[in-house]
């Protein structure tokens, strides 16, 4: 029986015997090798469906932004990178969150629902605040 924490295997130095049989001080800590790192997490289909979810979101935010100032003169190059840059992060993590999820779901991944539930909330979470209004908008009295 093995246990996985912070990139370490804890297994039993008595591998015969059941894990509730062996004392805590009969484990042993290694490093975890390619093939364990890749089944907790995920792989590299995290990093093609995260870049998927980061071009999408980029090229949405983009096109929001310049959409929603033509016809004016408020148009940025700074403002256009940044919302580009900051919706494309939010696609990375929802996307590599989303994968996350279907591995775990499938047995694929173990343990990558709660990480993907959180990357996908976090995601999520930046762009809702990213379209709070400001706490200075608006006139007090």
């Amino acid at each position: 029986m093995m246990a996985v924490t912070k990139n370490k295997v804890v297994e039993s130095a008595f591998p015969h015997r059941a894990a509730t049989a062996v004392p805590e001080g009969h484990h042993r800590v290694r490093d975890l090798d390619e093939r364990e790192l890749d089944e907790v997490s995920g792989g590299a289909a995290n990093l093609i469906s995260g870049g998927i979810g980061a071009g999408l979101g980029g090229l949405v935010g983009g096109a929001k932004y310049a959409v929603s100032t033509s016809g004016t003169n408020d148009f940025s190059w700074g403002s256009f990178a940044q919302e580009t840059l900051r919706t494309a992060i939010s696609g990375f993590l929802i996307g590599t969150g989303s994968s996350l999820i279907v591995g775990a779901a499938t047995g694929a991944v173990r343990g990558g629902a709660v990480l993907g539930g959180s990357m996908v909330g976090a995601g999520g979470a930046l762009e809702v605040a990213s379209g709070a209004p400001e706490r200075d908008a608006g006139s007090e009295r």
